[in-house]
């Protein structure tokens, strides 16, 4: 064990145990195994699929801790352009790592070339550079002044990687402008070192998985899996069918809209939900004081998150301190605030709301007694890019009311986050950035009898598609599966934004069929894949809906040829069956058809594809079939017509089942 991993090692192991420390050492391991072997010239792109606030950041650290004890003497860490979260990531690498130099590009000059030389032959050097053109230009800029630095074994990591750097220009048909400057800046940095490791690092892996699999390209070659450590609350928790009803409480979409439109002389007027919100918050807090009442970490978090909109923010802002002012006067001055009835009331339904959950709370006058003790130290904070927008995030009071839109959807860390008041509407929901919003997640199990989260249903319902997607992609991935295949309900939700997805990406529709626009029908190439086809169905009924097993389906759709696929992709298909499918069904059968039928191409699409392959007899056994099973129809043409090769084929035909998730995937990787 090299000097920064046993320094980071047993730093960790006295911040979060030994058990978890392990897990960390052990996923950085995993990582770097990837890494160019000693006097490699290899360039090698990595996925770290982690969780939300699961502790990314400790892997990162731990990988460059192994990296600069093997003699990756240059690490490049590039974030996202949030200078909070820049400043939060160099923070935790210096905190993490004992011998190497660590330093923003934007502090880096030209006079510091003898210096950096100095560390990489040494101790080490770490970059930490905004993924912005600025950034990258001058990070570009210092590498060249370096001396042989192009062969110095570098780890570059791309953090939160599928929010920036993927080619936002990929669709356009301009060729000459077809590549986004970031993304250039990226292609570009890869090229200069000869021997090199990049991760990309995110929770939201969407829009990477359909990149395309070409050489320069930002589709991974390996994935790695974060695993979540000991008391890690994810997104499923709280959005599944079973735990939903203790902790999610619906807030009316009425409710939300009517506060994006909140004039001045009614912010004292609180609606609910958001009340209701608030004072669960308070009792939250007081109940963990009372549990612990001298532990060094009690600063707990309430969040809004409703709008981008800067308005909107001080509105709430507004609105949250006139609720605290009441609050602090009913409390403190009980015989003469006005409205001491009503505050006393929304706190004793909240109360009750929390014995749900933590049956063994104290008494009701107790906790009272608590949050009016502990109030005082409180604060309320805008997190927006605005001039008066919180720039420096430190929690330092007791109950911190935070407020804010797009600056906390990623890498912000809110400690002992109790309640949260969600309600950002979008038309076209994406999982990557709904996702990345799921602040509540994290280590906080201690916290979960507390919890709440305050939402509409129809955001809930989303976030639960949200939460079912993410788990099935990592059990394909755990799995060994990883392909250019996302499994999602795209009628509810979208992967990411359409900027970013190649024009290779195509889908498969619940309940749609497919099959190929010609099959391969010469004779030299399907003679002997008709005889096993044969062999394989000889012994079956023809003519009539059978069940058999996924794997011999696979096994003859992975044998037919094709000469123009059309919509018709069997590798995907295949892969559909015997990894998501099978998974969720445990007989494995689906359900075929086995026919005949002597036909040609289509004269009505210029005899350049296969019209209907189905007859009226076979269609009428489709319509027969159970739609919430796969089908499959395998129709023998014996090949007699004049565009054939007067030799026996099989053309496949597949209809995926009905209320699943749609199938989206670069045809270009298959």
């Amino acid at each position: 064990m090299g000097e920064n991993v046993q320094y980071f090692k047993e730093k960790l192991t006295l911040e979060i145990g030994e058990v978890a420390s392990n897990q960390v050492l052990q996923t950085a391991s995993e990582v770097f195994e990837f890494s160019p072997k000693e006097g490699e010239h290899k360039r090698v792109l990595g996925l770290l699929y982690g969780l939300v606030q699961s502790g990314k950041t400790n892997i990162i650290n731990m990988t460059t801790a192994i990296a600069i004890d093997n003699s990756f003497k240059l690490s490049i860490v590039l974030t996202d352009r949030n200078n909070t979260l820049q400043t939060q990531t160099f923070g935790r690498s210096e905190d993490a790592l004992i011998t190497p130099y660590i330093q923003k590009i934007s502090e880096i000059d030209d006079a510091d070339k003898e210096l950096l030389e100095t560390y990489i032959d040494t101790d080490g050097l770490v970059i930490i550079s905004k993924k912005d053109p600025s950034d990258l230009a001058k990070l570009d800029k210092i590498l060249s002044l370096l001396t042989d630095a192009s062969n110095i074994p570098t780890l570059i990591i791309d953090d939160e990687a599928d929010a920036i750097g993927l080619n936002t220009k990929q669709r356009n048909e301009d060729v000459e402008h077809s590549i986004s400057v970031v993304n250039e800046a990226l292609v570009k940095l890869r090229e200069f070192f000869t021997s090199h490791l990049m991760l990309q690092v995110t929770a939201t892996p969407q829009a990477i998985i359909l990149q395309n699999d070409i050489e320069g390209g930002f589709h991974p070659e390996f994935v790695v899996l974060s695993k979540a450590g000991e008391g890690y609350v994810g997104i499923d928790e709280f959005f599944s069918e079973v735990n939903s009803k203790k902790y999610i409480r619906n807030v009316e979409f009425e409710e939300v809209q009517g506060l994006k439109e909140v004039v001045d002389e009614n912010e004292s007027m609180l609606p609910d939900g958001l009340l209701s919100s608030l004072n669960t918050f308070i009792l939250a807090g007081a109940i963990k004081i009372l549990e612990e009442p001298d532990a060094p970490n009690n600063q707990f978090t309430y969040l809004s998150h409703i709008s981008h909109s800067q308005d909107v923010h001080q509105t709430l802002k507004n609105m949250i301190k006139i609720y605290i002012k009441n609050l602090i006067l009913a409390l403190k001055s009980p015989k003469d605030h006005h409205i001491r009835a009503s505050i006393l009331q929304g706190l004793s339904n909240a109360y009750e709301d929390l014995v749900k959950t933590c049956p063994d709370i104290p008494e009701f006058p107790k906790v009272l007694e608590a949050a009016n003790k502990n109030i005082t130290s409180h604060s309320v904070l805008v997190v927006n890019s605005s001039q008066n927008g919180a720039r420096d995030l430190t929690f330092n009071k007791k109950f911190n009311f935070v407020i804010g839109g797009n600056r906390l959807n990623r890498g912000i860390t809110l400690p002992r986050l109790l309640v949260t008041y969600y309600g950002r509407f979008t038309r076209r929901p994406q999982v990557d950035t709904l996702f990345q919003h799921a602040r509540m997640c994290g280590y906080r199990s201690k916290d979960l009898n507390v919890t709440r989260i305050f939402i509409p249903e129809e955001l809930a319902a989303i976030f639960e598609t949200i939460s079912d997607h993410d788990r099935r992609q990592r059990e394909l991935i755990e799995s060994g599966e990883f392909r250019s295949i996302l499994y999602l309900d795209h009628d509810v939700i979208k992967p990411t934004r359409p900027n970013v997805i190649p024009k290779t990406v195509g889908i498969y529709k619940p309940g749609k069929s497919t099959f190929p626009k010609i099959p391969e029908f010469h004779k030299s190439e399907i003679e002997h894949t008709t005889i096993y086809i044969d062999s394989k169905l000889h012994v079956l009924p023809w003519r009539q809906v059978i069940s058999v097993d996924v794997s011999l389906i696979s096994d003859i759709l992975s044998k037919i040829q094709v000469i123009s696929s059309g919509s018709w992709n069997a590798k995907v298909i295949c892969s559909y069956l015997n990894t998501y499918y099978s998974e969720h069904n445990p007989n494995k059968q689906v359900n075929l058809i086995i026919t005949e039928g002597n036909f040609g191409l289509a004269t009505s699409r210029g005899s350049q594809s296969l019209g209907s392959v189905l007859s009226p007899i076979t269609q009428a056994l489709v319509d027969s079939s159970d739609k919430s099973i796969p089908l499959v129809v395998l129709t023998k043409n014996p090949g007699t017509k004049s565009e054939w090769d007067d030799t026996p084929f099989w053309i496949p035909w597949f209809r995926f089942p009905e209320n699943e998730s749609h199938v989206l995937f670069n045809f270009e990787n298959f």
